[in-house]
């Protein structure tokens, strides 16, 4: 989770202070991001599924349900 809200403040105007804006295009970027943090093994590739599983799945889960 706390890769997501890292995510939210690098990449939005707000820095991620409202949830009620977040929507599929954070998502997506967060997921970008993973996979950019990968490819320089800053992550590996299992912590880039974990926080996706953890961070992304479960914000995706509480915005659409």
């Amino acid at each position: 989770m706390a890769q997501f809200s890292d995510s939210l403040r690098l990449q939005r105007p707000d820095d991620g202070t409202s949830p009620t804006s977040l929507s599929r295009l954070d998502i997506t970027a967060f997921t970008n991001r993973l996979a950019y943090l990968q490819e320089p093994e800053k992550i590996t590739a299992r912590r880039r599924l974990s926080a996706g599983m953890s961070g992304a799945a479960s914000t995706e889960c509480e915005l659409w349900a």
